[in-house]
């Protein structure tokens, strides 16, 4: 497919981050040759929080000696599909599960009190969902299951027998409050946490990124994307995600890359079909400080999500829009489409 590498099964929920390179940019939605088999036919996007309850129960009515056991029958052992997909490269074992939550076990308590939180932030998810359904028809049910996973900013994705998606999301991430106990976590992974209220925005965007590469697979398309495709194909997950839930997933990185927006957009533009995501700003006539490799791959998603806002906006048939940025036959249509230039429009 156009922008994965199939055979694993993730999804990123978070920017892509300094250490990232080309080939990590076109692998942060992956598909999967799982299949999952069942009975029932999904007909509506549903978000499980059975596996966050049983987690919970299985920390609280442990003794001692029987924690990890406990988390080994009662969570691992009745995963949900998603949790299931998500456990093996992201949980491993119910001991190292355990050692993760005891060297924060302030925060997992924190999390702990969160959960009528993301029950809520689940059943707001499902509504987006259905929403994201009635603009893109095309778009499969999904079972997504919100889960606990030793904190991790992936997700994981498989697919079902009967086509619909099943999603894996982990609350870990989603443990942001004024009063989050933050001292035991790692600087870097204290700074990544979002509040609960985020978590549908996130659900969405992973949602958009499966349909994009489902759409390749459906195409049959093999080919790696440029520079242009993969900022409308990260770009067009960050808009549906803000359209359906008011929560824009990156706003924070968004705006601070926004002062570079002018300054480089001749050099994107000129660059848009070729293939290096992280170095393209370097040769742009208005670049005296060329930026990091990770802000220009950012900044790239930052275009690919005003082009999508533009092209969105300007469109008279919205499932019409939908469905061309989802299915992204034709990006520099978009580009033309969308009459975005970040010296006199702004979106945002």
């Amino acid at each position: 497919m156009r922008r994965i590498l199939a055979l694993i099964a993730t999804v990123s929920l978070f920017a892509t981050t300094v250490s990232a390179q080309n080939d990590q940019a076109r692998s942060r939605v992956e598909t999967s040759t799982r299949v999952e088999t069942r009975s029932r036919v999904e007909t509506r996007t549903r978000v499980e929080t059975g596996d966050l309850l049983r987690f919970v129960r299985a920390l609280e009515t442990a003794g001692p000696r029987d924690a990890e056991a406990r988390l080994a029958s009662e969570y691992l052992g009745k995963a949900s599909p998603g949790l299931a997909a998500f456990a093996p490269d992201r949980i491993s074992d119910a001991r190292t599960l355990l050692a993760r939550a005891a060297a924060t076990k302030a925060y997992h308590a924190h999390l702990r009190k969160l959960t009528p939180e993301f029950e809520r932030a689940g059943t707001a998810l499902a509504a987006a969902a259905e929403k994201f359904r009635a603009l893109f028809p095309a778009l499969p049910a999904a079972e997504i299951d919100i889960v606990m996973g030793g904190l991790t900013d992936w997700g994981a994705r498989s697919t079902a027998s009967d086509g619909s998606f099943i999603l894996a999301i982990a609350a870990d991430f989603f443990g942001r409050t004024p009063d989050a106990p933050l001292a035991e976590l790692v600087p870097d992974i204290a700074q990544k946490l979002r509040p609960p209220g985020d978590l549908p925005a996130f659900g969405i965007r992973a949602l958009a990124l499966s349909a994009q590469a489902d759409s390749d697979r459906g195409a049959g398309l093999t080919n790696a994307p440029g520079l242009l495709e993969f900022a409308l194909i990260e770009g067009q997950a960050e808009f549906f995600a803000e359209h359906l839930t008011g929560r824009l997933p990156d706003a924070a990185r968004f705006a601070e890359l926004a002062p570079l927006e002018p300054i480089h957009w001749e050099a994107f533009v000129a660059a848009a079909d070729g293939t290096d995501f992280t170095g393209w700003a370097r040769t742009g006539r208005r670049t005296s400080r060329p930026p990091s490799a990770a802000d220009a791959l950012d900044l790239a998603r930052l275009y690919g999500y005003r082009l999508a806002a533009a092209f969105f906006a300007g469109a008279v048939d919205k499932s019409s829009a939908a469905t061309s940025l989802i299915m992204l036959r034709d990006a520099r249509a978009v580009l033309s489409q969308a009459n975005y230039d970040p010296e006199l429009l702004r979106l945002k």
